[in-house]
């Protein structure tokens, strides 16, 4: 993340294997909120490249997502990306809107 420029985005990152809860569990989600003072779902936003794991997680949580779709792929799954960007500068510009 730091390399991406990203990094001053986020106060923390959480990973799943960490939790020992995985995504799409709404528990993965409520893991984090309870971590966080002043937890918000309103505030928070998930960003993937699995629609599977990372969007239907922020879905099934009701939280707002980036969909990170380098390669331009279709989405097939039920999984519905609040945003979907291409390059880390779309997911910048994107933060950068928000």
């Amino acid at each position: 993340m730091t390399q991406s420029g990203l990094a001053p985005y986020f106060n923390q990152v959480f990973i799943s294997e960490q939790l020992q809860t995985q995504k799409p569990d709404a528990l993965f989600y409520e893991k984090i909120g309870q971590q966080i003072a002043g937890f918000s779902k309103e505030k928070t936003l998930m960003i993937g490249d699995s629609l599977t794991a990372d969007i239907q997680g922020g879905n099934n949580a009701g939280i707002d997502t980036i969909w990170y779709n380098p390669h331009h792929l279709e989405n097939h799954t039920q999984a519905q990306p609040t945003y979907e960007v291409y390059s880390f500068q779309d997911l910048l510009d994107c933060l950068d809107k928000l």
